[in-house]
């Protein structure tokens, strides 16, 4: 066969296949197309399982918020078992077991600040703040503006420090409240309520400012559920626990 024979095949053979006079952009629109419609397609399935993970993880989360607040309900509702708790030492073993809940649903909301929020201004709308211990608590960056925190425990151990690093806690009541070791830096307490009961012994990152903002008030005057002085009893309990606790 002749050159221009083969010349001539070749050239039948490129007009058959349609690929004559293709560019360089012709051949790699042709592959990128396909390719680009892969990756999208992969993209797409990648949010959507990523949404549905997260509906799923908001979900868990719901359901936490609404065992915990059933449960508590239950316990406010009977006032028999109220009235025990609010009548037991401050280191009843019943309030050590819903410290734990709390501190355990904290935990699980993790950075979602209004989950947590909810349940630190229920337990303060509902006078259980100081029947129920959040001590070593992560509450950083919390709006508990106003919150009645009366008595509430709030102390740091060796281990581990009640995290109130940039919580806003202006015109709260603190009165009785205990935060030893606690870490308040970048905390507003503009208007803060406390009294001579207020533990602030080892408070971390406590500011001369931030002290003076803070508004001391008598027991009298102090807001709502102020508590009196602690018993002995609760003293001595205080200590053993931290001792347990370091």
């Amino acid at each position: 066969m002749s050159r221009d024979d083969r010349n001539q095949e070749k050239s039948r053979i490129v007009n058959w296949t349609g690929f004559q006079g293709k560019t360089l952009w012709d051949w790699l629109q042709l592959l990128l197309v396909p390719l680009l419609l892969a990756v999208g397609v992969a993209v797409l399935e990648i949010a959507e399982s990523r949404r549905q993970e997260e509906n799923l993880a908001e979900q868990y989360k719901q359901q936490i918020l609404r065992d915990y607040f059933n449960d508590i309900n239950s316990l406010i509702f009977d006032s028999d078992k109220f009235k025990s708790l609010q009548d037991s030492p401050a280191y009843d073993p019943r309030r050590e077991v819903l410290g734990a809940r709390t501190l355990s649903a904290l935990k699980i909301f993790g950075e979602d600040e209004d989950k947590k929020n909810q349940i630190i201004r229920f337990i303060a709308s509902s006078s259980l703040s100081s029947l129920i211990p959040i001590r070593r608590a992560n509450l950083s960056d919390l709006d508990l503006s106003g919150a009645t925190l009366t008595g509430v425990d709030l102390r740091a151990s060796k281990l581990n420090n009640t995290d109130l690093t940039g919580a806003n806690l202006g015109e709260a009541y603190l009165c009785s409240s205990d935060l030893s070791g606690a870490d308040l830096e970048g905390a507003i307490l503009t208007n803060a309520r406390y009294n001579k009961y207020t533990k602030l012994e080892g408070v971390k990152n406590l500011s001369k400012k931030q002290l003076d903002l803070m508004d001391e008030k008598s027991v009298d005057s102090c807001g709502p559920d102020t508590l009196e002085t602690t018993k002995d009893s609760d003293d001595s309990a205080a200590e053993d626990e931290t001792d347990k606790e370091s």
